[in-house]
């Protein structure tokens, strides 16, 4: 991918966004059509009661959402490093740990999280009781989640993600299961939605920890008594839980926030936005995935100017990617929910509209965090994106009060702090490598935003000359890639970059032909 990049490294990293890519098409489209029938099964009101009833477990999250790049650093770190002793240190204390989280989670729930059903969650009285049912088997499925967060990153560091993705797609086939008993079970569907969730979590942790034990040395459990280890990690994730805890406030608190003032039903279009935001994310997240083992390990060695090349390439890889998907679902959003969905909830259409255009944010501010996170020190970025995360629901809430309820506002407050927030990100990662060339990066951005712009207005123009429907959706979506990969490897991508991309182009030929 950059000139430093070995062929190895470079077949390897293709190898495995590939699958990741597999992975995402075959999610994608169950999580479509899963979305679908659960709201229609469900109902618009359910769904809704479901979304803002798992958000006061997500609240709690954060706890897992910080150990879990915590581990992922860690055992990334020390597998570069070659130590096979500490290596297995470094699985036990996570493991420990994450039991630890997994339990305080379930006090705090059952405790905070109740009280706030009770007391502040607008839901209609006759569904208060599969609101309770359904947060105590949430809270049962996020302590399986939690304790198999190491399992899953001795995977990623190892860069076994073919198996990963095979796992994941078995995962997302189950969904399929999940909504064919939906349809026929004759429970409070509500309920059955979460028992049924719980199921496939626990079915595939244990797929997980099977593999784990059988192939990796190091997850082989061990009261291990490491200070030093256990030490760095929560020195570590201290400062990382800081910023995981303000980005759950800031969504599971927005969230809350419509429902307090707009009831469950915007809520309901709440979740069907984070579907979409969610999967489309996964075009980016599948380059950040597959590089940033390679980020840290090259780190971890002292090869700084590697790690940073392969920076500058990913994120102009990341935002390719989902440039490519994003543009024309932003244009065609309002159609392309009429065919997905039955019953649109209102405000659906700008929310994921909004929601995209902040993934693209996201996607340039993801590499630029894992190359923060492979020195070790997250205190400062931290910080800043805390301050950008709380604030935002404190925003919203008081200009809701102010008389200003508009329920659009939440995504436009969403999207300026992801904007300022990737500003302050590359200027922390300056300050810890001087050599970096936030010159490089930003007249990359500027020529790709001048792409968006370009590509967004030949396509508005074809809208203007044909009637919505799924003619104008193919050629919007033929046009934009056209024009996305034509401008991006005349204008953006190194020879390296294009080999790359070459590579992975012949990976997903000989696949569908074997």
């Amino acid at each position: 991918m950059s000139d430093n990049i070995s062929q190895a490294n470079n077949k390897r990293i293709a190898k495995n966004t590939l699958m990741l890519y597999v992975r995402m098409i075959i999610n994608m489209a169950v999580s479509l059509y899963t979305s679908r029938v659960v709201l229609e099964v469900l109902g618009v009101e359910d769904f809704g009661v479901y979304n803002v009833v798992g958000g006061i477990v997500g609240m709690f999250a954060f706890l897992n959402s910080t150990m879990s790049s915590s581990t992922s650093r860690f055992i990334t770190f020390t597998l570069g490093e070659e130590d096979k002793e500490k290596l297995n240190s470094t699985f036990n204390a996570a493991l420990i740990i994450h039991i630890c989280i997994a339990l305080l989670v379930i006090v705090i729930i059952e405790s905070i999280g109740l009280w706030f059903l009770y007391n502040k969650l607008v839901i209609p009285e006759a569904r208060m009781n599969a609101a309770f049912w359904v947060l105590q088997l949430s809270v049962i499925t996020s302590f399986f989640s939690i304790t198999q967060v190491p399992y899953n990153a001795c995977i990623i560091a190892h860069e076994k993600i073919d198996l990963y993705a095979y796992i994941e797609i078995f995962h997302v086939l189950l969904k399929l299961i999940v909504v064919y008993v939906l349809i026929i079970g004759e429970i409070d569907k509500l309920i059955l939605y979460a028992i049924l969730n719980l199921l496939v979590s626990v079915f595939i942790m244990f797929v997980y920890r099977i593999y784990c034990i059988r192939h990796f040395e190091e997850s082989h459990f061990q009261l291990k008594t490491d200070k030093q280890i256990y030490k760095s990690m929560l020195t570590f994730s201290g400062w990382d839980l800081l910023g995981h805890f303000g980005y759950t406030f800031r969504y599971q608190g927005c969230n809350m926030v419509l429902n307090m003032f707009f009831g469950a039903i915007v809520n309901a279009a709440v979740g069907i936005t984070s579907t979409v935001q969610g999967i489309l994310l996964q075009f980016s997240n599948n380059i950040t995935m597959a590089v940033k083992p390679q980020i840290i390990k090259r780190y971890s060695v002292g090869n700084v100017s590697s790690m940073l090349n392969l920076v500058y390439s990913s994120i102009r890889l990341n935002l390719f990617m989902i440039l490519l998907i994003t543009i024309p679902i932003v244009i065609e959003i309002p159609y392309l929910l009429s065919l997905w969905l039955v019953d649109v909830p209102e405000y659906c259409a700008v929310f994921c509209q909004m929601a995209l255009c902040a993934n693209v944010l996201s996607s340039y501010s993801q590499v630029v965090y894992i190359a923060i996170q492979a020195t070790g020190d997250l205190k400062q970025t931290s910080i800043n994106r805390n301050i950008i995360y709380v604030s935002t629901p404190i925003v919203l809430y008081a200009l809701y009060l102010w008389g200003f309820q508009i329920p659009t506002i939440t995504y436009v407050l969403l999207l300026l702090g992801q904007f300022i927030q990737s500003i302050l990100d590359v200027n922390i990662l300056k300050k810890k490598f001087p050599q970096l060339y936030i010159s490089k990066l930003f007249f990359d951005f500027l020529k790709i935003f001048i792409i968006i712009i370009l590509t967004s207005v030949l396509c508005h123009i074809v809208c203007f000359n044909i009637s919505s429907g799924i003619y104008r959706l193919i050629c919007v979506f033929v046009l934009s890639s056209s024009l996305l990969i034509i401008l991006f490897t005349a204008f953006i991508f190194s020879l390296q970059e294009r080999l790359y991309v070459k590579d992975l182009l012949l990976r997903f030929y000989e696949r569908i032909h074997n």
